[in-house]
């Protein structure tokens, strides 16, 4: 029992990130976001992860990949974690 306490404490305490899927957000236009864990302070992954995920969709319609925005909002201690959110289109 006191290992199961650990661990759900361990998970708590880690967080975990978390990635949109794609959408559509107007003609031609798509949106990706994904966030942090709760002690990621580095959004560079964050941003790969995005950009990634942006470039695979325009590669399944044989098209590249073009940013329209960012939108970073930077970690804050006690505040809310790392997040971007990119909107894009594939030209």
């Amino acid at each position: 029992m006191k290992s199961f306490a650990f661990l759900a404490t361990l998970t708590l305490l880690t967080g975990c990130g978390s990635m949109s899927k794609v959408v559509r957000a107007g003609a031609d236009t798509y949106m990706v976001s994904a966030g942090g864990g709760m002690y990621e302070q580095n959004p560079s992954g964050i941003r790969e992860e995005v950009y990634e995920a942006a470039n695979a969709h325009c590669d399944g319609m044989k098209r590249k990949m073009e940013p329209v925005k960012v939108d970073e909002r930077p970690y804050a201690l006690g505040r809310h974690t790392a997040s971007i959110a990119l909107t894009f289109k594939c030209l």
